[in-house]
């Protein structure tokens, strides 16, 4: 069975062996990646940020990626996650959820 995209890209943040935990949530082109950081590494988020955005869009250059290690965007992937499995989300709901999570990204930049 093939793997879908948001599992590749899942697999391929989580073998940096800085992070420990991932969440990936995709609409249309644009993909957000939220990940945690291991304790010692706290000190290397920014670097850790690069080769992570560098590797995906290595891998994957048809998405746009929004990396982060910022534990508020984690939350909010996790939570837009959950709510995308529930059923009957209206599609607008999600679509909102999503571009909050762009938008804090976007602040923290």
């Amino acid at each position: 069975m093939k793997k879908g995209l948001i599992s590749k890209v899942k697999e391929t943040v989580a073998n940096e062996d800085t992070i420990y935990d991932v969440i990936v949530v995709k609409n249309g082109k644009k993909i957000i990646v939220a990940y945690k950081v291991k304790h010692l590494q706290r000190f290397h988020m920014k670097k850790i940020e690069k080769t992570v955005t560098e590797h995906l869009e290595e891998r994957f250059p048809d998405n746009d990626f929004i990396v982060s290690s910022d534990y508020k965007i984690f939350l909010e992937s996790v939570r837009l996650n959950e709510l995308l499995k529930e059923k009957d989300v209206p599609e607008k709901k999600a679509r909102k959820k999503f571009k909050e999570i762009e938008e804090l990204q976007k602040e923290l930049i």
